[in-house]
């Protein structure tokens, strides 16, 4: 098996899932961006080793959005709970 075609496989493959995971709300559904984490540079490898640039340059914007919905689902959220909970043992 060729790089190019794992890479294929792999970024097809997480994709997939992470738009599994999106499907519908729930607790889950925040993931979906987490596998997109995966996706999208091994897509962007396959694409640039292929010289598709104008798709490189559409799933490294991908994979900004994804970087920033982990930050605001999945990482902000915690830091906010953590930060309560911090409050609430210093004020006891």
């Amino acid at each position: 098996m060729t790089a190019p075609l794992l890479l294929q496989i792999c970024a097809s493959c997480f994709a997939l899932v992470g738009a599994w995971l999106l499907r519908k709300p729930g607790r889950w559904a925040p993931w979906g961006f987490v596998t997109w984490l995966v996706s999208n540079p091994a897509a962007m490898a396959f694409m640039a080793l292929q010289g598709h640039w104008l798709f490189f340059l559409q799933h490294l914007v991908f994979f900004i959005f994804a970087v920033e919905s982990v930050w605001n689902w999945l990482v902000e959220p915690r830091l906010q709970q953590t930060e309560e909970r911090f409050r609430v043992e210093q004020s006891e």
